[in-house]
């Protein structure tokens, strides 16, 4: 199975905003200093991300939340989700 590099990106990013969304604002800016792409990328994966009801993402401000909560056990969406939504989402 081919992963595509922005599937990688976007677990990543996903990851960052897990792990130090509530200690900071997730900006595209921050996620693409992570990542070493550009914030346009960044923001066309976030973009996608919400599309799918992944993310929530505040326009103007910035800033990326989950929607799953923290508390649950388990999201709902998995991995193989992320890599089945379509390149052109990406």
């Amino acid at each position: 199975m081919h992963i595509s590099t922005k599937c990688s990106i976007a677990v990543h990013c996903l990851i960052f905003i897990y792990e130090y969304g509530n200690q900071k604002r997730v900006t595209s800016e921050l996620l693409a200093l992570s990542t070493s792409c550009s914030p346009v990328t960044i923001r066309n994966i976030l973009s996608a991300l919400k599309k799918e009801g992944i993310l929530s993402v505040k326009s103007g401000t910035g800033g990326a939340a989950l929607i799953c909560p923290r508390k649950r056990a388990r999201c709902t969406a998995s991995v193989w989700q992320w890599n089945r939504m379509p390149s052109k989402s990406l």
